[in-house]
């Protein structure tokens, strides 16, 4: 006769319904934090530093149709750091916490500051390429592009939960995208929503999950081959 291992209710459990969380060290969940409180607080410190201290320009910090023209390379990057006020600052904190707690476990250190440099350069680029704004400040896109960044690692989980924020993230693009009404939150943050920044900012992120997934594969696939 077989014997039947005794498993508690607990064990089996875990078996059926595993963590949504992987196992990492201490160290990597410290570092991913590092990253999210590094980026809030140079988006902090930049805005007390242009609205408060006046020690910085808001307009020659922020995107521009001819930064590149008059040679202001730097604008691809500081635009997407600084804020128009301190509600547009307070609402893009919000979605950097939210990101965080979404996807923490796929935001590792490399692959996210890899995230962030390809969407903020890239953003700024396709916004000076393929529309027609002139002026552009504020992390939202960024934000939007690091969201579907790790909503791509999150969906091969094949989860209900990544199949619902990728459907939610969609809907939102495509509101914005058909004309929903952003005016409220323009009046907020006394500027215009860059909508095509959020689309942009996700396609970035999209493309930058792709790359890292990718390389992830092929890494995997030469070291079984070593085996």
């Amino acid at each position: 006769m077989t014997k039947i291992p005794n498993t508690s209710k607990h064990q089996v459990k875990q078996r059926i319904l595993p963590s949504r969380l992987p196992h990492r060290s201490c160290a990597a969940n410290y570092a991913t934090f590092a990253v999210a409180v590094a980026l809030g607080a140079l988006c902090i410190v930049l805005f007390y530093l242009s609205h408060f201290f006046n020690v910085l320009n808001i307009e020659q910090l922020a995107l521009r149709a001819d930064a590149i023209t008059n040679g202001r390379y730097y604008q691809l990057v500081t635009a997407h750091f600084i804020h128009t006020n301190s509600w547009h600052l307070l609402l893009n904190m919000g979605g950097l916490a939210i990101t965080y707690l979404l996807f923490y476990e796929h935001l590792r250190l490399v692959r996210t500051l890899f995230a962030i440099a390809f969407c903020t350069v890239g953003l700024s680029i396709c916004l000076l390429a393929f529309t027609d704004i002139t002026w552009y400040a504020g992390l939202s896109g960024t934000l939007h592009g690091l969201f579907t960044f790790a909503l791509v690692f999150d969906l091969q989980s094949r989860r209900v939960s990544s199949y619902a924020l990728a459907g939610i993230g969609l809907a939102k693009l495509f509101y914005e995208q058909m004309g929903g009404s952003t005016a409220d939150t323009a009046a907020l943050i006394d500027v215009n929503v860059a909508v095509d920044g959020h689309l942009y900012g996700a396609i970035c992120g999209f493309i930058a999950g792709l790359i890292i997934s990718a390389s992830v594969s092929i890494q995997t696939n030469q070291f079984n081959r070593r085996k």
